[in-house]
């Protein structure tokens, strides 16, 4: 993408796609046009760049005053019709009639407006009072009537709108040809009334056709010279039929944003369907191909209770998600199905029964349905074609409030595991620490971690390890009591909070009850593993008053347990306080490290999807002590603790740009270097000046240079974030949002963040394409990113299968063992020359 970034999506955008319809968003406080319709531009004859921002009044023949009178109706209802005339720019006046009312986008109230062009209908008005001439060519209906409003003459159009052969089948009163009794008598006595002050009435009323059906009419009289009646008539059945779909539409996408999940989602589409066709029993059904099953999470229905989740089955609801395609079914076609063997009947029998699927990238996900059980209630084709249409824009509602409570709940559960993560876990042992304390109880922390889990992950790979770790959460989950809780703190390490006991024997009492638990053989893709746990453990009030403390305090413990020889329990004492010594000793060797330059960077190959060329080099910081080398995981937090973080960020910023600037001047003109930021760095007040500066002395260009910060860093001091953001991307400096998916950034947020791209977690690479979970979620984080015009990185891709689904998907780049481990420079100079700056077993897809 450009480094100008993507353009900023117009308001009305996901309204007017793919509707021919004259639309404006107007701002109510001054009249002006905020967005308009490709038709919109057309008929006012401006491109939208000069019309949007325009004022109506510029237009409008009422001026200012009309525009502020019809502004303030349209405000005061849910709809308003007004009608309007209007000077174009080439002194053409047109009249036309507008319909919307009130709608919330982004949290900025407009007016939503759709516009018919009625020019020619009240010139077609205005020649029938002049002359006749065009009477019988004319398309809408036109009669003359006598005083008594019997019909004189009429013309074909008129005699075909109620369904008769030629004029002369039509006699009597007008208003015999209303469908309502009581609304005929209404209209008599107001078009009376108003004919008589004004000559002239306008307005719309149920007709009636000559088989006994209903439809919707728009009537205009007009009092001749003679005292007789002329009047116009038009089928406005599709007309309305238009409007109702585009207030439908308007709704499904003013829900969307208003919703808070698809709880409070569904039953707003069941009223909006309502509004559309008989609706009164309706449901949604979701398909999961990974356990073959359907479930019903939104069920109305008079006859019937909502099914559990079950197998798809042979019913109709099954056709319509084997087939992806609208099923019409009324009692003929019903039987025809059941004598085919296609479906099996179920529960109560409706009259008609409608469904549509659900599709989203391609891809049937589920179906909605609406059924009858009365033959005064059934379903035609056009409300067949009504649905089918509206069903697009349900099913991306659904789908986008779906993908936004996954990652939602990503946030506070562990992806693998399911088991709440530390920050739910911190949340819950907070509310149990307020309760102790109100209470005089104690509260236990048991931290454990897997003995020689590395081991099993190594040996027998990565799907092994993730099946080991699940079996190990659902083990403890089962064997702790209601009121306690584990979770998944990352790797392998667990946490378990014992909440509501009188003292430390009783907590040690459940802590020997899960170790005895873990000890049993687990089986694991056909074998038996052997592990057991060390586990450390804290107690309130005695170690700590805080959820962060006594964390920190069941973790020395741990690792004091491992110390002894592993499957050991240990609680915390203060003598475990001098292991804090070793993170001084530690802290106190990077420092000398890092004014020494004792460190060194490797780099690891970013290629983009297709083509499998080097694009990107990210830069990773290693440290080798006394000969051995220090995990990252071990001196970084370290350093971000102590704030050695902002020396040691710098340090590696200008020794990334230095390396890559000399990569260009060796030929890779095209390679970008990527740099890790740090939370504090993000909030350091100098940093953009730093990056300014380090640029210019090593002479890289600010394009060559890529910023990465995970999703939990961009997320705090967020305001800070996005100026300081802001101000890197001014300067031409690409940024990328790292581990995403890990935590929660709101869509609405991420938006408004100046990244260029995302970096898909490796932890929803994992299981692709086997594991239906993150295939599902890693491509809706890919499909949702590039609908916000962002790049998608994926992290950790080790097998050609996930490098396979993600090119399928439109990845655009990866990373991983796959293409190459982390280098140094010499070595992936080598390596870069070696292969002409791309992966040289890549082939595209």
């Amino acid at each position: 993408m450009a480094d100008g970034g993507p353009p900023t999506p117009r308001l009305g955008e996901g309204i007017f796609t793919g509707n021919r319809a004259i639309q404006l968003l107007i701002d109510p406080g001054n009249g002006a046009i905020v967005d308009a319709s490709d038709a919109a531009c057309a008929f006012f004859e401006r491109p939208r760049d000069e019309l949007v921002g325009a004022r109506l009044a510029e237009f409008d023949l009422a001026g200012e005053e009309g525009i502020r009178e019809a502004i303030g109706a349209a405000m005061a209802g849910d709809a308003y019709h007004s009608a309007r005339r209007v000077r174009l720019p080439s002194g053409v006046i047109r009249e036309m009639e507008a319909f919307g009312g009130p709608i919330t986008i982004g949290g900025r109230r407009l007016i939503y407006t759709i516009v018919h062009d009625v020019s020619l209908q009240r010139s077609y008005e205005a020649a029938l009072r002049r002359q006749t001439a065009v009477f019988e060519a004319a398309m809408d209906g036109m009669a003359f009537l006598d005083r008594e409003g019997r019909f004189l003459t009429l013309n074909p159009a008129y005699a075909r709108i109620y369904g008769f052969d030629s004029p002369g089948e039509l006699e009597g009163e007008l208003w015999l040809l209303l469908h309502d009794e009581e609304e005929r008598r209404r209209l008599v006595e107001e078009v009376g009334s108003e004919l008589s002050t004004t000559g002239s009435w306008r307005g719309r009323a149920s007709g009636r056709r000559r088989d006994g059906s209903s439809f919707d009419q728009e009537l205009s009289l007009s009092v001749l010279p003679d005292g007789g009646l002329a009047c116009v008539v038009r089928d406005i059945s599709e007309q309305l039929r238009t409007e109702r779909l585009q207030r439908a539409l308007l709704q499904v996408a003013e829900t969307t944003h208003r919703a808070e999940d698809t709880e409070e989602l569904y039953p707003a589409l069941h009223a909006i369907v309502a509004e559309l066709m008989y609706a009164r029993n309706f449901y949604i059904a979701l398909w999961h191909p990974e356990t073959g099953e359907v479930s019903y999470p939104y069920w109305v229905d008079e006859h019937d209770p909502r099914p559990e989740r079950e197998p798809l089955g042979q019913g109709l609801t099954a056709q319509v998600l084997r087939t992806g395609e609208t099923l019409l079914v009324d009692p003929e076609v019903l039987s025809g199905l059941v004598g085919q063997g296609l479906i099996e009947l179920r529960g109560s029998i409706s009259v008609d029964w409608l469904g549509v699927p659900l599709r989203s990238g391609g891809r049937t996900y589920g179906a909605l349905v609406v059924q009858s059980y009365g033959e005064d209630q059934r379903y035609s084709s056009e409300d067949r074609d009504l649905l089918t249409f509206v069903s697009q824009q349900i099913a991306v509602a659904i789908e986008r409030k779906r993908a936004e409570e996954e990652i939602r709940r990503l946030a506070f559960h562990d992806p693998l595991t399911g088991l709440p993560n530390r920050r739910l876990f911190r949340d819950r042992l907070e509310v149990a620490l307020a309760r102790a304390r109100r209470h005089g109880g104690r509260v236990g922390v048991l931290h454990f971690d897997v003995d020689r889990f590395k081991t099993i992950n190594d040996s027998m790979g990565h799907a092994i390890g993730d099946q080991m770790l699940r079996a190990v959460a659902t083990r403890v989950a089962e064997g702790l009591r209601g009121s306690d809780a584990v979770a998944r703190l990352g790797g392998d390490d667990f946490a378990v909070l014992v909440d509501d006991t009188a003292d430390a024997a009783g907590i040690r009492q459940v802590a020997e009850r899960l170790m005895s638990a873990l000890r049993q053989p687990f089986v694991v893709d056909g074998r038996e593993l052997w592990t057991t746990v060390s586990m450390g453990i804290s107690v309130f009030p005695d170690d700590g008053a805080t959820a962060e403390r006594l964390l920190e305090q069941a973790d020395v413990a741990m690792y004091r347990a491992k110390e002894k020889g592993s499957d050991a329990i240990e609680f915390f004492t203060p003598v475990l306080r001098e292991r804090a010594s070793e993170n001084l000793a530690l802290e106190s060797s990077l420092r000398v490290a890092l004014a020494a330059g004792d460190l060194d960077l490797h780099f690891q190959p970013i290629v983009d999807c297709l083509s499998g060329r080097v694009r990107v080099c990210e830069a990773l910081v290693r440290w080798q002590r006394a000969g051995e080398l220090v995990p990252p995981e071990k001196f970084i937090p370290l350093a971000e603790v102590t704030g050695l973080i902002v020396p040691l960020g710098s340090w590696v910023l200008r020794r990334a740009c230095e390396q890559a600037r000399g990569w260009q001047q060796a030929g890779f003109v095209n390679l970008t270097v990527s740099v890790n930021l740090s939370t504090r760095q993000l909030q350091h007040a100098d940093l953009v000046d730093e990056v300014t500066r380090i640029l210019a002395e090593t002479g890289l260009a600010p394009g060559a240079l890529e910023l990465e910060m995970t999703e939990s860093h961009a997320l705090l001091s967020a305001e800070l974030t996005t100026r300081v953001l802001a101000r890197l991307r001014a300067l031409g400096v690409r940024l990328a949002i790292d581990d995403f998916g890990s935590g929660y950034a709101s869509l609405s947020y991420l938006r408004r963040l100046p990244v260029h791209a995302v970096k898909l977690d490796r932890a929803f690479v994992h299981g692709i394409p086997f594991d239906a979970d993150n295939t599902a979620i890693a491509s809706g984080v890919i499909e949702m990113a590039h609908a916000l015009g962002l790049e998608v990185v994926a992290e950790g891709v080790e097998t050609q299968e996930q490098r396979d689904s993600l090119v399928r998907w439109g990845c655009d780049r990866l990373q991983g063992f796959l293409v190459s481990p982390a280098l140094p420079a010499a070595e992936l100079d080598a390596w870069l020359r070696r292969n002409g700056g791309r992966v040289g077993f890549w082939t595209a897809s």
